[in-house]
């Protein structure tokens, strides 16, 4: 049985972004599944025992019939392992509550209408130890996260606060202990943003950062500047240029520009990197983007 917190125990919870949506979780929580796919996905949450949390999403063309879908739910709940289904609402959010031998289940669902999407959050108590006051708080956090006037996107996830712009989409992401790496790219993969957290550093990084950024660099980028710069202890390496031809040319000769940054966040011990590519702009205005990368919050985000 779980030896996770018992109902009341306080939490800290900790902000997650992901598919542009806010959220708030237990910091113990953590994102072990997740879905690249905007249209239909999941990602899912545990802590050092149980899967504790779901959050699934639909794109639907518009709001659904709840009475009916929820009367469909019950009854596939009730024809499988779980007995005492009853519908229930909460802060604005409409589902059912079930129960199997070892696990209450608490499922919500709401749409959003920015989104046209149908959301539905799924809890996952242990032991049958439903905690009241931690249901509503994640509930009541729960919405839409709107572009910026910018046209930027803002996500939260595996240890980085960032935003990329609007329009990209996810295209890649790992998530390993030592090794965090997420990748936006268009629809023509012409720009491509990928930003990565790194740990044990002290075991595989032989060379310092600013040397091990700038080998990177130069195998992606030509005429080279170095714009490195310092931001509240963070000695941040940046290097921008134009980009050197790919195998499959991807923006012809002499198009697209591109930005390679990294540093160790002094309070997690950590190495942060950022790639970029991004036709049709000057090398020198990607710089912007190495503050559009968050470790802690002595490097605050900058939109």
């Amino acid at each position: 049985m779980s030896a996770s917190k018992s109902a009341g125990t306080p939490y800290s919870l900790e902000t997650s972004i992901w598919r542009h949506f806010r959220l708030r979780l237990p910091a113990d929580w953590e994102m072990l599944q997740f879905s690249r796919n905007p249209e239909i996905g999941k990602c899912g949450f545990a802590d050092r025992y149980n899967f504790r949390f779901e959050l699934n999403w639909k794109v639907v063309p518009g709001a659904p019939d709840f009475d009916r879908m929820l009367s469909d739910y019950a009854a596939k709940l009730g024809a499988s392992n779980h007995s005492g289904v009853k519908r229930v609402a909460r802060e604005g959010w409409r589902g059912l509550e079930s129960s199997t031998p070892t696990m209450l289940t608490s499922r919500f669902g709401r749409f959003f209408e920015e989104e046209s999407c149908l959301l539905e959050v799924v809890f996952l108590w242990p032991g049958k130890h439903r905690d009241g006051s931690l249901q509503r708080k994640v509930l009541r956090s729960i919405r839409y996260e709107s572009p910026t006037g910018d046209h930027l996107r803002r996500w939260r996830t595996l240890g980085m606060d960032f935003f990329v712009p609007d329009g990209l989409a996810l295209e890649e992401c790992t998530a390993l202990p030592a090794r965090a790496e997420i990748t936006f790219t268009d629809r023509r993969k012409r720009s491509r943003h990928q930003l990565s957290r790194l740990g044990l550093v002290d075991h595989w990084l032989k060379t310092p950062v600013t040397d091990h950024v700038k080998s990177g660099a130069a195998k992606a980028l030509k005429n080279m500047q170095d714009l490195s710069f310092e931001r509240n202890g963070h000695r941040i390496t940046c290097l921008v240029g134009s980009m050197k031809s790919p195998p499959v040319p991807v923006f012809g000769p002499g198009r697209g520009v591109g930005l390679h940054c990294g540093w160790i966040c002094p309070e997690s011990g950590r190495l942060y990197h950022m790639t970029m590519r991004q036709p049709g702009s000057r090398a020198e205005d990607l710089l912007q983007w190495a503050e559009r990368l968050s470790c802690c919050s002595r490097k605050r985000l900058a939109s």
